[in-house]
């Protein structure tokens, strides 16, 4: 087999992976969180700063989606980093919300859509919606954000009543139109991103992949913000879901962000376990942040190897996951009584 290279000047690039520990609830301290280490990645000639999916806002925060100020103070947050992005000279790439006031939702209220955002020299390069929704287990994307499908429903005049939104054929063609990769500078040259988010990576049960279409675009590199939890197995499918990904991708490296730290979705409490992890362009793993451990990882793909990574045995991994949802709720419970 030929083996595959990776361009010169994608390996000289200069990432920060900001495993991040996300606070549900609080866009003002994720912000400053994030606009801190965008500070120090600066300080060490970091190029491109790549953050977690929903870190500002978090995740599973229920109904408080339907808060019109909270919306409003996460707006301001993004701005913030928009701006930081001039002030430290950086890329910076993150997850957060964007919503829509001037249309209503299916349930009569603003639209809010769940998207990548990317902010260089003070500049908002593109913002990237979120294409496939998880309404499984612990999720309930379709109730709290307005989809892609369901925007492509509207400009499709062959798709009139709300019942046929799931008629993805007709869909796809304006699907494809719509996908692009997001172009940014670093140094003298244009690098082409192919940015998705979290579930867009696990296509196989929607008869759309985002991660191929953008490198049939011409994406050089894919990179999946995600705010995934952790669950029984969930990083060996997703080691194997990647492997089928690089042969769709024609052997495009991706770099996966996850968040650190407990959020509550009404009924449960979930530990997001971070285990953020950097694929080459031959599929193999040069880079693993350790579960629940936020901060910052400075990596480049410039003279990295394959690393030997086994996972832990899955009752390790439970006992990990309830030991940070634990730790971390009673620190919170000290705090607040502090």
């Amino acid at each position: 087999m030929k083996k595959i290279k990776m361009k010169t000047h994608l390996k000289k690039i200069r990432w920060a992976l900001f495993q991040m520990k996300v606070i549900p609830g609080d866009p003002k301290a994720n912000a400053d969180n994030l606009i801190s280490e965008m500070a120090k990645a600066a300080s060490r000639k970091r190029q491109v700063l790549v953050a977690p999916e929903m870190c500002i806002p978090g995740y599973l925060i229920g109904d408080v989606w339907e808060d019109e100020d909270f919306i409003i103070d996460v707006m301001e947050q993004n701005e913030r980093i928009r701006r930081a992005s001039k002030t430290y000279g950086i890329t910076v790439i993150f997850g957060s919300a964007l919503p829509d006031f001037t249309k209503k939702n299916e349930k009569g209220l603003f639209r809010v859509a769940n998207c990548a955002f990317v902010a260089q020299d003070g500049q908002w390069v593109a913002i990237v919606s979120k294409t496939l929704f998880p309404n499984y287990r612990y999720f309930d994307d379709a109730r709290n954000f307005f989809s892609l499908r369901q925007v492509l429903a509207e400009r499709n005049e062959d798709v009139v009543m709300k019942e046929q939104i799931d008629n993805w054929r007709e869909q796809l063609k304006v699907c494809v139109d719509i996908f692009k990769p997001v172009e940014i500078s670093i140094g003298k040259r244009v690098i082409s991103l192919g940015i998705i988010l979290c579930e867009d990576m696990r296509h196989g049960d929607y008869p759309v992949n985002p991660a191929q279409i953008l490198s049939q675009k011409g994406a050089e590199i894919i990179i999946n913000l995600s705010a995934s939890p952790w669950g029984r197995q969930k990083n060996r499918k997703r080691h194997s879901v990647v492997g089928d990904l690089f042969d769709e991708t024609n052997h495009k490296a991706l770099i996966y962000v996850n968040n650190v730290g407990p959020q509550n979705n009404g009924k449960n409490f979930l530990g997001f376990d971070g285990s953020s992890t950097v694929y080459n362009e031959e599929g193999k793993i040069v880079l693993v942040i350790p579960p629940y451990t936020a901060g910052v990882r400075d990596f480049s793909f410039e003279g990295t190897k394959e690393i030997e990574y086994t996972e832990e045995r899955d009752v390790v991994q439970m006992r990990l996951a309830i030991e940070s949802v634990v730790r971390d709720f009673f620190e919170k419970v000290l705090e607040e009584n502090s």
